[in-house]
């Protein structure tokens, strides 16, 4: 009996607070204050501290409001945005060598002027022949054949023996020394220069034939001692007479 009367009084309490004064019901039939917060104080509308961005619960049980948690960011890689993945830069595979112009078999004139010793191409195709130094190519120069060739005779006493242009487009021969080109000097390609600029250059005879055009220059004291014999269809010889 005497727990039953206490288990009546404390529900009584619980609706009039075990003998107290009742506090008369809300607009609408609500509780108070206590009791809407189960025993625990409850902010009044308005006060300090509740504001829009409070979690509230709502009738459906979810949890509304910027208090909740958000979704985890998860990122989206390339792949994902339809990309491809960055494989880095091309390789670099390097640029060819570069081309060695002594190399045999390049082009017609270095077949024909460096393979054989004979002088070395330049950028042009010309094969020029060198003598520059005292005394030097003490022996008979030949061009190459069908291809355009430039001697130059600039040392003292150099090319001694004969020098012959075979057909070709063009061949220069340069005698800027003393002494220099103490030989027959004959050209038969398309168009001859011949210089004879160095003092006693070009004792031998010099010849242009079966070309189109031959220019012949005796500036040198002495030059040309054997004279200038020329057959081209044209022929500038300075002041030297025409031998032929």
């Amino acid at each position: 009996m005497k727990r039953g009367v206490l288990l009546a009084c404390g529900l009584a309490a619980l609706v009039a607070g075990c003998g107290g004064a009742s506090e008369p019901l809300g607009p609408g039939g609500g509780g108070s204050a206590h009791d809407a917060g189960g025993g625990g104080e409850a902010q009044a509308e308005g006060s300090p501290g509740t504001g829009d961005d409070d979690a509230a619960v709502g009738s459906d049980g979810g949890v509304h409001g910027h208090d909740a948690a958000s979704a985890p960011d998860v990122g989206v890689t390339p792949e994902d945005a339809g990309g491809a993945p960055d494989v880095g830069a091309p390789l670099d595979t390097g640029s060819p060598p570069p081309v060695d112009a002594g190399n045999p078999g390049l082009t017609a004139c270095q077949e024909a002027c460096d393979d054989q010793g004979i002088g070395t191409c330049d950028a042009n195709d010309v094969c020029v022949i060198t003598c520059s130094g005292t005394a030097s190519c003490q022996h008979d120069i030949t061009c190459p054949a069908n291809i355009p060739c430039h001697v130059v005779c600039s040392g003292i006493a150099s090319c001694t023996g004969q020098i012959f242009c075979p057909k070709s487009p063009s061949c220069i021969v340069q005698c800027s020394s003393a002494q220099a080109c103490q030989d027959d000097i004959t050209c038969n390609a398309e168009s001859c220069q011949i210089g004879c600029g160095g003092a006693q250059s070009c004792m031998g005879q010099t010849t242009c034939q079966d070309g189109t055009t031959c220019g012949v220059g005796c500036n040198g004291p002495a030059s040309c001692g054997n004279g200038v014999c020329c057959t081209d269809a044209t022929c500038n010889l300075g002041t030297q007479q025409n031998g032929c």
